[in-house]
């Protein structure tokens, strides 16, 4: 399986808002988009993102059980359970202000714009399954490699360019003419420095 390199940031009032401390870099996500659903109280459908449950140490595992379980009025060992069943602790997309990723993320992000480019509009259910079944066979189950990060912002799939990534990109360029030891939590090959 591939190492996952996505972060997120959560808006204020977030059901994880008191364990927010020991995330420092960002809560690490499985993948860089929504890829599960359920139903909400009112039967409207909420986007799931997935907490990344390989990349917690102890503590940060202990805090998202204790959160969530407290949130839900439920026992941490269903939390548990419901997090085995779906790969991860479900996260509702609604919480998410922002998003980092290295060189996996990038890759399927820009999977996913060609997929909302070339499916029908909108995609049908079945096109829809088949591309979260291609992500996790390929991405979660398999050892799919994606190509490096680009090195500058010219590289960059014109439909990914943000003002964000144009400074990130700068700053890499700086911290690799200086020798790259400066801490950097992503490596240009979208390794987590750590």
């Amino acid at each position: 399986m591939s190492k996952h390199d996505t972060w997120v940031r959560l808006l204020p009032g977030s059901p994880l808002e008191n364990c927010l401390h020991l995330f420092p870099d960002g809560i690490p996500m499985r993948d860089p988009f929504a890829m599960q659903h359920q139903r909400g109280s009112t039967g409207e459908t909420i986007a799931i993102w997935v907490i990344d449950l390989g990349r917690l140490d102890r503590r940060q595992l202990t805090a998202v059980v204790e959160a969530i379980a407290s949130q839900c009025d439920a026992d941490p060992g269903e939390v548990v359970a419901e997090a085995a069943r779906r790969g991860g602790f479900a996260l509702n997309g609604a919480w998410i202000a922002s998003m980092e990723c290295g060189a996996e993320g990038m890759q399927r992000t820009k999977e996913l714009v060609d997929f909302l480019e070339t499916a029908s509009q909108p995609p049908s259910v079945k096109a829809f399954n088949d591309f979260v079944n291609d992500q996790k066979r390929r991405w979660l189950d398999g050892n799919e490699v994606p190509p490096p990060l680009p090195t500058s912002i010219e590289e960059v799939d014109p439909r990914l360019v943000t003002p964000e990534l144009e400074i990130a990109l700068f700053l890499r360029k700086i911290e690799t003419m200086l020798g790259g030891g400066l801490g950097n939590k992503h490596s240009a090959s979208g390794e987590d420095g750590k």
